[in-house]
């Protein structure tokens, strides 16, 4: 007969978020900006 050693299982990964639930987190939380145009857009990311 052959003898088979059975291994705890390791603990599951928590599941990765995806691109939708992370925007809408950010839409939660009040992090959304707005741009009149790109050259406002462009501005406003260097400003930071």
């Amino acid at each position: 007969m052959y003898r088979i050693e059975l291994t705890p299982k390791a603990p599951a990964k928590p599941r990765r978020k995806s691109g939708i639930e992370l925007a809408y987190e950010d839409v939660a939380a009040g992090r959304v900006y707005r741009a009149k145009d790109g050259a406002d857009l462009i501005r406003q990311c260097l400003a930071d």
